[in-house]
């Protein structure tokens, strides 16, 4: 999308997420410094990777960091003390109530769980696919203004994933581009992240 002079969002989403951390899969597990390290650095990528807003992901992650190097974190061996003590430090950067770091090994298994069922459906939402992934509208009105409605961020299923393409490429080279979400109830975070990324030239972290 290099020939986006600007992007105006109306309305307004919130997007929540929850890092898990894993460490092991044991409740009296004590975190040793090099562990500490790598729960860490696996926090400030997700924050990247998967924050709505950038530029506080960047913050988020360079505290994080700073503290890290300071020793902060030296006297932590719990895990849930270290997620519950990562949470409280995130928030100082912007108090985001939908966004929360946890400690939770048994999440793990469920995802690798699903991941291994091979009767999960990983195709396309039927009903999403009939109602277009959400997508309501693309257009060029007057003046080359590229506009797009939408009213959910669907599921990231491969189809979806070409219609969000389709529709951003359909308005590529427009001088500026309207991005209406007054009706959009919200949905699927990662689908938002991945739909962000069109618009940022290289990423931040």
């Amino acid at each position: 999308m290099r020939h986006l002079n600007r992007v105006m969002g109306l309305g307004f989403f919130l997007l929540s997420f929850t890092t898990a951390l894993y460490a092991q899969d044991q409740p009296s597990v004590k975190l040793d410094k090099p562990l500490k390290s790598v729960v860490i650095d696996s926090v400030v990528q997700a924050l990247c990777r998967y924050y709505v807003y950038p530029d506080l992901a960047v913050a988020m992650g360079a505290h994080l960091k700073s503290q890290m190097n300071q020793g902060v974190y030296n006297t932590i061996t719990d895990p849930h003390r270290l997620a519950q003590w990562l949470s409280q430090e995130v928030l100082k950067i912007h108090p985001d109530k939908h966004l929360s770091i946890r400690y939770d090994p048994a999440l793990e298994k469920r995802i690798h769980a699903f991941n291994q069922d091979p009767h999960v459906n990983r195709n396309a939402n039927p009903g999403e696919q009939r109602r277009n992934f959400f997508f309501k509208q693309a257009a060029i009105l007057p003046g080359n203004l590229g506009y797009i409605d939408f009213t959910n961020f669907a599921d990231t299923s491969t189809l979806a994933r070409n219609t969000v393409r389709a529709a951003l490429q359909f308005v590529a080279y427009t001088d500026a581009l309207v991005i209406d979400l007054r009706n959009n109830g919200g949905g699927n975070a990662v689908m938002a992240s991945e739909m962000i990324r069109y618009f940022l030239m290289h990423p931040l972290c």
